[in-house]
This record gives structure tokens, C-alpha cells and sequence, in this order.
């Protein structure tokens, strides 16, 4: 399966799914299933700004943490287009977690499945992680 590695903590709002679109300086063609790692990198320097503080607060960097280095879900990345065009339709929370900035890419994602995370050295790009290391579970069995 395809994947991509994300800082800390966009991974992990994505796995909260806070965050539903990626933003990146490139694009990409691939469409289809694509799994969520977290990188080992926390960018602290965001985590005192208001809408962070209010989406990690019932977690705390505790769970930052633990997810560090793990896949944690995947998606269906179903497009990828210029942010400018999408950036008048998201709300003031998806602004804030991504870069819509001109010039970048807005990965859109939808139909987040919950898996069990494991461990897993992210790349930089699109990369590839053996099917056969996911477990699904159950959506009512996930507990965030």
C-alpha cells in the first residue's frame, strides 16, 4: 500500500479526523487507498497555537508521542488539486492544519479506516509498506 509521512501532530489529526486534507509543495497523480504515518518529528512550535490547543488538549503530547514512527490509519486520497481552489470552501480548523498557501497542493481524503498502528521508518514522498502489516479493526473498537 501506498503511503506518506506526515510531522507530528498532522498525522495524528488526521488519525483524530480533525484534519481530512494533506498539503504539500508537490503533486500527485495516485489516487486510491493511502496509509497515514506519523514521523518521529513533534513541530512544537506549533502546538501553543489556539486551534491545536484545542484539538490535542483532551490528548496531550503523550499521545504525540506514541504515535511517533507508526502507521495509523489509512485513506482514500481521491484527489489532488491546487489549494487555492478549495481553500474558499474549508473551515477556519482545516485552514489552520494545512498550508493552502499559492502554489501548493491540497491532497483530498476521505473514508479514514482505523487500523491498528505498528511501526514503520517513514520516506520522504510516496512510499510503499507491505500489505500484509495492516490489521484492521473494527470502527466502534477504535477509542479516541
Amino acid at each position: 500500500m501506498k503511503a506518506v509521512s506526515l510531522w507530528q501532530p498532522w498525522a495524528t489529526l488526521m488519525w483524530l479526523r480533525l484534519k481530512k486534507n494533506e498539503t504539500r509543495g508537490w503533486a500527485t497523480s495516485y489516487s486510491g487507498d493511502l496509509a497515514i504515518h506519523a514521523a518521529k518529528h513533534i513541530e512544537k512550535s506549533v502546538l501553543h497555537l489556539p486551534e491545536f490547543q484545542k484539538a490535542l488538549a483532551p490528548y496531550g503530547i503523550d499521545l504525540l508521542k506514541e504515535h511517533a514512527g507508526k502507521v495509523l490509519c489509512v485513506v482514500n486520497l481521491r484527489a489532488c488539486v491546487q489549494s487555492r481552489k478549495v481553500r474558499p470552501t474549508l473551515s477556519a480548523e482545516e485552514l489552520a492544519f494545512g498550508d493552502y498557501s499559492t502554489g501548493r497542493f491540497a491532497w483530498i481524503t476521505d473514508s479514514l479506516r482505523p487500523i491498528e498502528p505498528f511501526s514503520y521508518r517513514g520516506q520522504q514522498g510516496l512510499f510503499s509498506v507491505p500489505d500484509s502489516l495492516f490489521r484492521w479493526l473494527h470502527e466502534k473498537e477504535v477509542e479516541l
